[in-house]
């Protein structure tokens, strides 16, 4: 039982070690790097027209109407409303906002800036339309839900964060 001098692993690895260094240095002459659109800091190829980008454009990819961000709900606050609100706040917001709405989600506790306290007196004060907007838009960290959420439901989520600020439940 004699011991080898070295272990039986040592072929493969020697063999990886060439394999990834051939990669590494013939791998890429450079070319990319001397590409005009790479210099210029532009990309390459335009979107083509009527295309709706990965990551939205506040200006123009969510196309709200004007006068939105100062607007009323337009949804007659009910309880069916706000029980449909409520579903929709606990299958999208919940998991930041926290179930009352003070930005104490579990998701959100990783988030930096932290998720917006919905209850600080600037939001109370805020309009709905400012609601449908963000939910709508996103803000910081916050993703746009205009792909996620029609309009009808963005207004009901906006009914219940109301409600939640006004101590419902």
């Amino acid at each position: 039982m004699g011991l080898s001098a070295r272990p039986p692993h040592l072929p493969a690895a020697g063999l990886g070690a060439c394999l990834l260094a051939a990669c590494l240095l013939g791998g890429c002459s450079g070319q990319m790097a001397d590409q005009p659109s790479y210099k210029s800091g532009r990309i390459a190829l335009m979107p083509a027209s009527g295309s709706i980008p990965l990551t939205p454009n506040r200006l123009w990819a969510t196309k709200i109407p004007p006068g939105t961000a100062t607007a009323s709900n337009p949804i007659a606050v009910t309880r069916a409303v706000l029980a449909d609100g409520k579903q929709l706040y606990a299958d999208n917001c919940i998991f930041c906002h926290g179930p009352e709405g003070r930005g104490d989600g579990r998701v959100g506790e990783v988030f930096a800036p932290r998720p917006a306290n919905l209850h600080l007196p600037r939001l109370v004060s805020a309009s709905d339309g400012h609601f449908y907007e963000v939910i709508t838009n996103g803000y910081s960290t916050m993703p746009a839900f205009y792909k996620r959420l029609d309009p009808e439901q963005r207004w009901k989520i906006v009914a219940y964060v109301r409600e939640l600020q006004h101590g419902g439940k």
